[in-house]
């Protein structure tokens, strides 16, 4: 069986922009997606949020890695901001005060298209709680495939 899992933008950059022992923990959730072992989904927000870094400091290739990335019908799954994610996005900051509204937004897609984990490096960050929580660090594909 194939995990449905939502990725958080702080897993991208930290496997496209950072080095070291986490960021080879970000680059094997990719792994693991590219094995077809999980399918990640994500929001467009995430475009918004990944293109920041590289159009501000000029970084073309950066740019292109995530555009060809966040364009990728293997293994992605691409979901609009509707109505239906907004309000839902509103119930989760009404019910967790201090999630801001990309947060929210991230969540709610999470929820609205049936992902059973929420991959993310941000352990301050709370999910829905019909959503596992999973922490990047050297057990992350272990606990998503644990999920199966």
């Amino acid at each position: 069986m194939t995990i449905k899992g939502y990725l958080d933008a702080n897993i991208f950059i930290l496997a496209f922009e950072r080095q070291g022992p986490v960021s080879d923990c970000a680059r094997s959730v990719f792994d693991l997606v590219n094995e077809r072992g999980a399918v990640a989904v994500i929001s467009e927000l995430l475009v918004a949020e990944l293109l920041v870094h590289p159009i501000r400091k000029g970084d073309d290739r950066l740019a292109a890695v995530y555009s060809e990335l966040l364009g990728s019908p293997t293994g992605f799954e691409t979901r609009p901001i509707d109505r239906q994610v907004l309000v839902e996005a509103a119930r989760q900051r009404a019910i967790r005060g201090k999630t801001k509204l990309p947060d929210a937004i991230h969540v709610a897609t999470a929820r609205l298209h049936a992902c059973r984990a929420f991959v993310t490096a941000d352990r301050k960050l709370e999910v829905a709680m019909d959503l596992e929580s999973i922490d990047l660090g050297p057990h992350t594909v272990e606990a998503i495939r644990a999920l199966a």
